[in-house]
């Protein structure tokens, strides 16, 4: 049986044509396997340091805990008191914290500002973290994370970020004594 459609008619396949077209669809597909596992395999070994963390580490976890219990039970600290939700831990906000807390472990300063003139707006930028709004707390000497997020909490101004309600993620790191935490919320 053979079809016509549109003035265009074709005869029906011979078992010949039909062995030659299988043929060379298994080829083709057979190719563009190859082809597609050879990209998978290249991209696997280009990644970025980014796409290659493994977190949160135990300390970056303790760290998002304890902001979230912070964040979401009352607190003794009048500047502190208004509970808010739960913040979620994202890559990109761990990476560019780790970046900072190496730095200043690196340069041996405690700043915003990186040893490079950055600013945490330029580390965010080079990590792809498109933001509607950011934070970073940082300090130095704390042996712990327990006293690190205490550290942030008995401050005015490090405990508005930790509870600010407009945070929705976070991302940690600590190096040496150095400590970082970025807060921020996407689009």
């Amino acid at each position: 049986m053979h079809s016509c459609t549109d003035h265009l008619c074709s005869p029906p396949p011979t078992p010949f044509v039909k062995t030659c077209i299988r043929g060379f669809l298994v080829l083709l597909v057979s190719v563009w396997s190859s082809v597609f596992a050879h990209e998978l395999s290249s991209l696997a070994h280009e990644q970025s340091p980014l796409a290659q963390q493994q977190s949160p580490t135990k300390i970056e976890l303790a760290l998002l805990n304890l902001h979230n219990q912070a964040r979401t039970t009352a607190t003794k600290n009048t500047h502190c008191a208004k509970q808010t939700h739960a913040l979620k831990w994202n890559e990109k906000l761990a990476a560019t914290a780790n970046t900072h807390s190496k730095d200043m472990n690196q340069h041996g300063f405690l700043t915003h500002k990186g040893s490079d003139n950055s600013t945490v707006e330029t580390r965010l930028a080079a990590v792809k973290y498109r933001w509607l709004a950011y934070g970073e707390n940082i300090s130095h000497g704390q042996t712990s994370p327990e006293a690190a997020v205490q550290s942030w909490l008995e401050s005015p101004a490090h405990c508005a970020n930790l509870m600010n309600p407009d945070f929705k993620e976070m991302g940690a790191a600590k190096a040496g004594l150095f400590w970082t935490v970025i807060f921020g919320r996407r689009p």
